[in-house]
């Protein structure tokens, strides 16, 4: 081979493989620059999905506060509130208890014998006694029904009325002390079931003979704001049980150029509150 086709054929060879060289340094800038910005959008979109988790995380974090210390006071409140019926419907039994004792007929200043040593006298001083635990109740009710319950105004106007129906009837058999008509036989002793109370009330010692219309419709009431305390009680022990459990952390999801590029830190997993939060009222 003459050294001219020698000396062509070197040149061609360098060119080529200047040529590949070239072509190959264009290619590897192209994939250092393509690789480069994925790099760039992935750690954008880690940040963004950090942001907004963390953004979710404080949201979450704050109304769950908010649910809780709202259901511990609608639970300290409903404690209250239940702890003051029972005390009333105890006063109110204690009340129309059909035993009168001797000191609860001793004469008073003020008021004429005949009427202070009467029956219905007794229960109207056991009344003023035990006076403190209806207002005790009063001055819990408007706070009970901006928490718990609006609805349980009606079963508080209930116990206003078992109140009154007593005070009334003790006030008119000591009005109509002397009075004994055939007229105002039904009205004397309709007032005497009301301030008597002969039925079971819990005791198994009374019969109830189905005609103790303020029992009846006292233990209706109580049973009725006990079951709205109850709830109030048993959901706030609730929502501290739940506000306990963690919510899975999911699988990250997959990037066409992971395999190009350095496997990228995991921000926070996305917030998925727990059940009670679809629970909540």
């Amino acid at each position: 081979m003459s050294p001219e086709l020698l000396k062509q054929a070197a040149i061609i060879a360098a060119l080529v493989s200047g040529g590949v060289a070239i072509l190959t340094l264009i290619v590897s800038q192209i994939v250092a620059v393509v690789t480069h910005f994925a790099r760039l959008r992935q750690e954008r979109t880690i940040a963004q999905e950090r942001l907004k988790a963390e953004t979710q995380l404080a949201v979450y974090r704050l109304e769950e506060e908010q649910r809780l210390r709202l259901a511990a006071k609608r639970a300290a409140i409903a404690e209250e509130v239940l702890t003051c019926i029972y005390e009333l419907e105890h006063a109110i039994r204690r009340v129309r208890s059909p035993l009168v004792l001797a000191h609860e007929m001793q004469p008073e200043d003020g008021v004429q014998d005949d009427i202070a040593q009467h029956y219905a006298y007794a229960v109207i001083k056991r009344m003023r006694q035990a006076e403190p635990a209806i207002t005790a109740l009063d001055t819990k009710r408007f706070a009970f029904q901006a928490l718990v319950a609006r609805e349980a105004d009606t079963h508080f106007r209930e116990l206003t009325r078992v109140w009154n129906r007593i005070f009334n009837s003790a006030e008119t058999l000591v009005r109509y002390r002397n009075r004994h008509t055939a007229e105002l036989q039904d009205v004397i002793e309709a007032c005497n079931r009301d301030i008597s109370s002969y039925s079971n009330d819990g005791d198994p010692g009374f019969e109830d003979d189905g005609k103790d219309r303020v029992g009846v419709q006292l233990r209706k009431v109580v049973a009725a704001l006990e079951e709205i305390c109850r709830t109030a009680i048993t959901d706030a022990t609730k929502a501290q049980a739940f506000s306990a459990i963690e919510a899975p952390e999911p699988k990250p999801k997959r990037r066409w150029w992971w395999p190009f590029v350095a496997a990228p830190r995991r921000g926070p997993p996305a917030i998925s509150p727990p059940p009670v939060a679809q629970q909540r009222k």
